[in-house]
């Protein structure tokens, strides 16, 4: 399984599949951004995607998140340079699910 698809996966075990609008009360905001610079060869892409999959899929963030009142709402944001920058997915609130 690639690693934006592991990716996808855990943050909808987290959500529960919810999305959430950033004017929800929510305990902690979380931006989560990726470099997608030319800098970035493919294999450092792959090792951000599944390290962010991996750090979403840890028992002890899980329980981090849990531990939030409000629960964490979250996005990603992508970057190549200046001038490109891209918010990539909707605000989703993360319960640790």
């Amino acid at each position: 399984m690639t690693g934006l698809r592991r990716m996808v996966r855990a943050l909808a075990a987290l959500t529960g599949l919810a999305a959430a609008s950033p004017a929800l009360a929510c305990g902690v905001e979380l931006t989560l951004a990726m470099d997608v610079s030319r800098s970035v060869s493919t294999k450092e892409y792959k090792q951000q995607m599944e390290g962010l999959a991996d750090a979403l899929d840890d028992a002890e963030v899980r329980d981090a998140i849990r531990a939030v009142p409000g629960g964490v709402l979250a996005t990603v944001f992508i970057w190549g340079d200046k001038t490109q920058q891209k918010q990539t997915s909707d605000w989703a609130l993360l319960k640790g699910g």
